[in-house]
């Protein structure tokens, strides 16, 4: 079993929409693991571009 935080992370690394949306839908509705998510961001060297669509997501904040 692989821990959702973990899934998005290489849903997003692999850039497949149709199975990091529905995860980010998931976690926001049901809560998260923000510090394994976040390991697993520095992890994978995600870009900013994804950790801003990711914390944009599942904290219902947009930077302008």
């Amino acid at each position: 079993m692989v821990r959702l935080e973990l899934r998005l992370v290489t849903e997003l690394l692999r850039d497949r929409p149709d199975r990091y949306e529905s995860l980010l839908d998931h976690l926001a509705a049901h809560s998260f693991d923000a510090e394994l998510l976040g390991r697993a961001m520095d992890a994978h060297d995600l870009p900013p571009e994804r950790r801003h669509l990711v914390n944009a997501r599942l904290t219902g904040v947009s930077r302008s």
